[in-house]
């Protein structure tokens, strides 16, 4: 018999805890706030941390229900 740890079981998208996500959200943004606030502290993050930020605010609030992913649509070489 197999023991199941937690490191196997996969959670669906739907039970993901949101709490988590403002923790990050918020520890990215005051990084940002010092970043501004001290010249030159970090500068070459800037691109990497906005663009963790608009992830995680897509995570929070969800695309919507009008959401259609885009469709791949392979060339027709005949």
């Amino acid at each position: 018999m197999q023991c199941l740890t937690l490191k196997n079981q996969t959670m669906s998208n739907k039970k993901n805890d949101k709490g988590k996500w403002f923790h990050k959200l918020h520890q990215l943004q005051k990084r940002m706030t010092r970043m501004n606030l001290n010249d030159g502290h970090a500068v070459e993050k800037l691109a990497i941390r906005q663009s963790r930020i608009r992830t995680l605010l897509t995570q929070i609030k969800g695309r919507g229900r009008f959401y259609v992913p885009p469709i791949e649509i392979e060339p027709n070489l005949q």
